[in-house]
């Protein structure tokens, strides 16, 4: 095969790789030490009674970035639940979601990493 052609394809399925995740925007608010990478943070729906005195720490926001794979409901929260840890954050609250549509195969999600005494 000839090299161009070769290079072509290897460009195109890198960029095919680069276009399977899903997108996620991380602001980080307060820095905080990580906690160890098999915690479990809870997850708070909007509806939930809040632990008292928490602090937000970050927010996240994970969306659909065309040609998703991986990016369903609990590949998500999985993901979500280990960046929660590296931020330091032993909860996660639910701020807005939306379940995989016609118009994107992926589970969307806006969340608070939230720190708070247990």
């Amino acid at each position: 095969m000839n090299v161009k052609i070769l290079h072509f394809l290897f460009l195109v399925f890198i960029s095919l790789i680069q276009g399977c995740a899903p997108s996620t925007k991380l602001d980080t608010l307060v820095a905080k030490d990580p906690l160890p990478s098999n915690c479990r943070p809870l997850i708070f729906l909007p509806v939930d009674q809040l632990p008292e005195n928490y602090e937000t720490v970050a927010i996240v926001k994970y969306g659909d970035a065309g040609f998703s794979v991986g990016c369903g409901k609990e590949d998500i929260r999985v993901k979500m639940s280990a960046e929660a840890c590296k931020a330091g954050a032993n909860g996660i609250l639910i701020r807005e979601e939306k379940s995989p549509s016609l118009a994107s195969t992926c589970y969307r999600v806006t969340a608070e990493f939230i720190s708070y005494q247990e």
